[in-house]
């Protein structure tokens, strides 16, 4: 380990050297190794000090040369470090490969931040505090990847090699949302509605869709695995839940179990038991899973990273924010359902709008697109539903009638509204129907 430690301090030290020895013989390296590195990067405490002054020199514009840096460093009459400077000149051989040498502290100064994460695992007394440090690895070695900015020539490039490419959206299972509602990597999306309106349901109906061919991370707060199973595979065979529940079932039930699990069983479809995580734990899973797409079902049942804010809104604000970052840094789609807010008055409802988000607006101003799955009549659980999409951040808004199986857990599109009856039509819920739009409506204003 001593042998190992050295050998990865010298690389460390010989790369600082290199990037203050370039920026000593030619100022014009200064900015790019000012926008490429910070003094965390720098372990020698020498080139750390030399590169603060750099570094201040540059933002004020100033001159830079040795004399002026040693000033900016407060280092006037300290020889020794006018010696060390004087010493990184001469053993810079050229300032024309400072890229390579910037690329090397980074890449060296990451190595030493997870050998520091590693020895605070091994100092830790009980696993239970390691969680925060796993995390800041997780994100300290993604952040490594990001490529945050690009000039104009590079995005009309990228943007020319896009078009070539199929575009990657996300399916949601139903034909007229897949084809206006452009959601991908990075994206945050609720899902929301109000107790027993179905937000569970058509959340795994949507996730098992989606894990057809990407892996999907389920977070459940509230409801079992064995649960959320039982509601999958009466969705997929169309086996009654009650059958289900009951264990009396016939042949011909037997079978259609059978072609379903066959079904279940081809999806990268993981369900999590998350009863008392808070977001960042959801996170450190999801990054250590390699999901594609996580639902967290629900976002007000997350436990709050700091408890005592100053109000339940804050606690919620800062969830969403949290799982919002977590889409946009690790270009995950997050699907967050949530609660709204009960309407005032009992029986018949109105649609709900953004305002009915409940507890906290940061939910509105964070998600990309927002989903509301509604139903008037709150007396009857057969009632059918509307599939509003409230938010759209990439196209147009629209409500859709839905029919929802309750004996099956599972949402059919309205294929003539007005005339279609659940109890009437039997749909075969392998077939697409196309949407229409509800009848005397218009779309919601942006």
């Amino acid at each position: 380990m001593a042998g190992d430690n050295g050998t990865l301090y010298g690389q460390v030290f010989g790369a600082e050297q290199s990037v203050i020895g370039s920026m000593l013989l030619d100022d014009e390296t200064v900015g790019l190794a000012v926008s490429e590195l910070s003094e965390d990067d720098f372990s020698l405490e020498a080139c750390r000090i030399l590169f603060r002054a750099f570094r201040t020199l540059y933002l004020q514009d100033a001159v830079m040369d040795p004399v002026s840096v040693l000033a900016a460093a407060g280092r006037e009459g300290d020889e020794s470090m006018r010696r060390y400077m004087m010493e990184l000149m001469s053993w810079t051989s050229t300032a024309a490969n400072i890229a390579e040498y910037i690329r090397q502290v980074k890449t060296e100064a990451l190595k030493l931040r997870v050998h520091q994460i590693g020895r605070e695992l091994l100092a830790l007394d009980t696993a239970g505090k390691a969680l925060p440090i796993l995390t800041r690895g997780m994100e300290l070695i993604s952040e490594q990847r990001r490529d945050d900015e690009t000039d104009m020539e590079q995005s009309i490039l990228a943007f020319y090699e896009g078009l070539k490419r199929e575009p990657e959206y996300l399916p949601w299972g139903f034909l007229d949302l897949d084809e206006g509602l452009y959601i991908g990597r990075g994206d945050f999306v609720v899902l929301a509605g109000r107790p027993s309106d179905g937000k569970t349901a058509l959340a795994l109906q949507m996730a098992c869709a989606q894990a057809e061919k990407l892996s999907v991370g389920f977070f459940s707060l509230e409801t079992s695995r064995e649960e959320l199973f039982s509601r999958l595979i009466s969705s997929a065979s169309r086996v009654s839940g009650e059958a289900l529940r009951r264990h009396k079932l016939s042949e011909e039930e037997f079978a259609l179990l059978a072609s379903g699990s066959e079904d279940l069983r081809r999806r990268r479809l993981t369900v999590v038991e998350a009863y008392g995580w808070t977001a960042e734990q959801v996170a450190a899973r999801t990054l250590a899973r390699k999901f594609d797409v996580i639902y967290v079902d629900y976002l007000q049942m997350l436990r709050p990273t700091q408890r005592g804010r100053s109000t339940r809104n804050d606690e919620v604000a800062d969830i969403s924010r949290t799982l919002a970052e977590l889409a946009r840094a690790h270009r995950i789609t997050v699907v967050a359902l949530s609660q709204l807010s009960r309407p005032g008055e009992k029986g018949k409802r109105r649609p709900p709008v953004l305002a009915d988000l409940r507890e906290s607006g940061q939910i509105e101003q964070d998600a990309d697109a927002v989903l509301f799955i509604w139903r008037r009549d709150e007396g009857s659980s057969d009632a059918d539903r509307t599939l509003t999409l409230a938010k759209n951040k990439k196209g147009r808004l629209n409500n859709w009638p839905l029919v929802f199986r309750g004996d099956i857990q599972r949402f059919i599109p309205v294929s003539n509204p007005g005339t279609f009856h659940p109890r009437k039509q039997q749909t075969d819920g392998h077939k697409q129907i196309t949407f229409q739009e509800l009848p005397d409506t218009e779309d919601l204003p942006f």
